[in-house]
């Protein structure tokens, strides 16, 4: 049989209202031969008082196709997201590669740097 892929996209989204946080979580399942699933909660929260961290994402996806010395066609596709956090007078910059290769477990490598 062919591997199914199941890919689970989740997105929060903050909204300060007055002294209270909302906190919408939306969650999407999407599996093959199946309608993507969505799951929405949305939560209110007191707000931390504290400064308010700005965080800014980014996603790139690169597919590499290649032959293969016995003539096969080989897929690579690296995902690289970079989050940004700033917080105060700190940023922390995340970065999360992950490397998907015909025949291999995905690979995900995730750094970490603090940048005064």
């Amino acid at each position: 049989g062919k591997p199914k892929k199941k890919k689970i996209r989740t997105r929060m989204i903050k909204k300060i209202k007055g002294d209270k946080q909302e906190v919408t979580k939306i969650e999407t399942v999407e599996e093959d031969d199946k309608q993507p699933e969505t799951t929405v909660t949305v939560e209110e929260v007191p707000v931390e008082e504290e400064q308010p961290e700005k965080i800014k994402e980014s996603e790139e996806v690169r597919v590499i196709e290649s032959i293969s010395e016995d003539g096969k066609p080989k897929k690579k596709k690296i995902r690289t997201r970079v989050i940004k956090k700033i917080k105060g007078d700190k940023q922390e910059v995340t970065k999360i590669k992950t490397v998907e290769e015909d025949d291999k477990q995905p690979e995900t490598t995730v750094t970490v740097e603090e940048v005064p």
